[in-house]
Formats: structure tokens, sequence, C-alpha cells
């Protein structure tokens, strides 16, 4: 079977289907070609070298007799781009649509919706290596292009900012991630008494493993990635409860939920 797998040219569903071609191509007997530049998107309603359509952008034109699956990753009637509108008449119009959690199934109010959790590659994370130390090392990985998770991160800046001052005088928070809102989150989290790094876009695998904590906070998500690279890294995980956190983790086994700070 050939898969033509169409996605958008950055964000979390671009590496999801770079990721998914790659798998396909490794481990299937089928065949997966990745399209996500422009020229490419533009053309794929025209696509008759393949056996099956795998979209992670809202296809309204079907020229072509293939089955189409679509997939939503987020909550499209919150997002702000050129896209949004396009998801009631594509879900029509998809053989089948799957969502990555049964929170965003409910959100959407898509019955019909096949829910296929999101997951990451275990083989790509090495196990952090934990043990008592002077410094305690707390990692968050998010990314600033939605103001939900910037206020996130201030919010776990200002809990920190809370504890008793021999606790603080051990801490280094280091936060990765990048986009319109991180300089908001510097600018707000610039006067915590403890040692903060914003270090911008980072592979974060080198940072998981050196981290004792990771700590994720966001007033709107759905099932973020970046909570499931740190439990494949091993680290105890601290969260709130937004979104699909509780199909991830059970609270006190998995990690630890709280809503309060």
């Amino acid at each position: 079977m050939r898969i033509n797998l169409i996605t958008p040219r950055s964000g979390g569903p671009l590496t999801w289907g770079r990721d998914l071609a790659r798998f396909v191509n490794r481990q299937t007997e089928c065949s997966a070609k990745h399209i996500h530049d422009t020229a490419g998107l533009l053309a794929s309603s025209f696509f008759r070298n393949c056996d099956l359509v795998h979209a992670a952008v809202p296809i309204t034109l079907r020229l072509w007799r293939k089955p189409l699956v679509l997939t939503i990753h987020g909550d499209y009637t919150r997002e702000r781009n050129v896209w949004r509108r396009f998801y009631p008449l594509a879900v029509r119009l998809a053989s089948v649509t799957t969502v990555p959690s049964r929170f965003l199934k409910n959100a959407l109010g898509l019955e019909k919706a096949v829910v296929i959790p999101n997951a990451v590659d275990l083989e790509k994370f090495s196990q952090a290596t934990l043990s008592a130390r002077e410094e305690i090392q707390i990692l968050t990985v998010t990314q600033f292009w939605f103001p939900d998770k910037a206020a996130g991160v201030i919010e776990i800046a200002r809990a920190l900012d809370g504890l008793p001052e021999k606790i603080r005088k051990r801490l280094r928070y280091t936060v990765l991630g990048a986009g319109p809102y991180l300089e908001e989150v510097r600018q707000k989290t610039g006067s915590v008494t403890f040692r903060t790094e914003l270090a911008g876009l980072q592979d974060p695998r080198p940072y998981l493993a050196e981290a004792d904590l990771f700590a994720y906070h966001s007033t709107f998500d759905n099932m973020p990635t970046s909570v499931l690279e740190a439990m494949a890294s091993g680290l105890p995980v601290v969260t709130n409860g937004v979104g699909a956190i509780s199909e991830m983790i059970t609270d006190g086994k998995d990690g630890f939920i709280r809503n309060d700070t």
C-alpha cells in the first residue's frame, strides 16, 4: 500500500507526519510519502500515485477516488489560522476521522471519530539518572506559539518562587521552547529568586536525561507530547489536569496531577 501523508510545514503535526512516515517505511510493508511543502499541499488534491491519503490538514476537495483519513490534533475552534473554517466539511468528506484523545473527541463533538493516542519512540530517549544531589533541576518543554502554554510557564515560575528560601536556593529551572510569547514569559519571570534559563528551541533529550523533575502547566491543551517524552525518559511529572492529561497519567502512579499551585 502506498500512503501520502499530508501535514503543515511546521509544528507538532509536521513532526507527527515525519515520524509516522519513517515508521511506516521501516516497520511495515507499506510505503509512505510525507508531503508538507506548499507546492505539494496545493497539488495534493490531484495525487493518484497512492492507495490512501492520510492528512493532518482539512482537505475539502477530493479529485481522486482514494480513502481519506483525517487526523485532527487540536481544538480547531480555538485556533486562529486559515485552516479552522475548513474542518467541518473535511470531517464530512473523510473516510475516517481520528483524534488523539477522548477529551478532544468530546470537545469537538465527533461521535464517530476513532481515538488513537499520541505516542513517542522509546528508543530515542535515554533514562534520566535520578540521584540525590544539591541542585534540583526542573525542566519544562513547551511551545510559546500559544498564550495558554506561556501562561502555564509563568504559573510554574510563580509557584516555585513561593517555596521556602532554602529550597529555592537549590533550584534550577530550565524551559525549552520558542515562539512569539517567549519575550512575555521572559519579562514576567525575570524577578524570580531562583536560577532560571529560557534556553529556546533545543533538542529536549539531553535536558530530559539530566533533569530531576518535569513540570508542565497550561490553561488549555490536549495531549502534550512533551509530557510523553518526559515519561519516556523516566522522569517524575507534575502537571495540572488540563485536556487529556488524565488519559495519560494516573495521579500518584504515573505522575502527579495538581490543579492548585
